[in-house]
This record gives C-alpha cells, structure tokens and sequence, in this order.
C-alpha cells in the first residue's frame, strides 16, 4: 500500500489522520467547511458524526474516499444513476 494510502478500522483511526492531515496543511478547523465543534468531535472519534459533514471535511482536506468491493461483487454499470430501493417493513 503506497504511503500516502490508508486502511482505516474505525472512527479513531478516521479522526487520527483527519488531525494529522489537518495539521500537516496548516490548516485550523474553523477554516474548514463544517464547525470547529464537528472537527473536533471527528477528530476525537466520535460514533455518530453524519457521514455528509465526514464526507465534507474529507474533501477539504483533499482526502479521496475509495470503496473497495469484496471479492465476487460488482455493481450494474447504470447504479449510479438508480435511485437507492427502500425496504418496506412488515
């Protein structure tokens, strides 16, 4: 894994390099686009973060989110354009 990659287990891992990326580029957390509360509660590995604020922040900060598949599993080519299926509950 190239040295710029990371494999991330869990939210205190996320929040590490969230800091760590964050103090490497000089940046303050009021300079990016969620709150300086919402940075910090990140940072420190807070559980219930909203995946769009995380998404938000990963993105300032230049971070590239990849998704790798499991083996045997591929997505139709169009599942991208589809809106997502709701389950109905019983």
């Amino acid at each position: 894994m190239p040295t710029n990659q990371r494999r991330i287990h869990d939210v205190v891992e996320l929040g590490r390099i969230v800091a760590g990326t964050r103090i490497a580029q000089g940046l303050r957390a009021t300079e990016l686009t969620a709150s300086h509360v919402f940075v910090s509660d990140l940072e420190h590995g807070k559980e219930t973060a909203q995946i769009g604020k995380v998404l938000s922040v990963l993105a300032d900060l230049g971070i590239e989110v990849i998704l790798e598949l499991p083996p045997g599993v591929e997505l139709p080519d169009n599942f991208d354009q589809q809106p997502p299926r709701r389950r109905i509950s019983r």
